[in-house]
């Protein structure tokens, strides 16, 4: 069930407040990172290019563009 649409720039987002795992889907380049606080430069990432396909983030995960991509990019969250 679709429930909120982000739209992605390169500073640091948090997708969920809610402790479960949530899908998110977007097209084009995320950078991803797993911390309970905002990210910061020694945190390891995930960059990760998608065309819309569904993946499982869980709390943790905070969400950027890559600082060198010009573009900003939409999430959508599903429950």
């Amino acid at each position: 069930m679709f429930t909120r649409k982000l739209v992605i720039t390169s500073e640091w987002i948090r997708l969920s407040d809610i402790p479960d795992s949530v899908s998110i889907s977007f097209r084009g380049v995320l950078e991803i990172a797993e911390s309970t606080g905002a990210p910061e430069a020694s945190t390891p990432l995930l960059r990760l290019e998608n065309e819309m396909a569904q993946i499982v983030v869980d709390s943790l995960s905070w969400v950027r563009a890559p600082v060198d991509y010009q573009e900003e990019v939409t999430v959508h969250i599903y429950k």
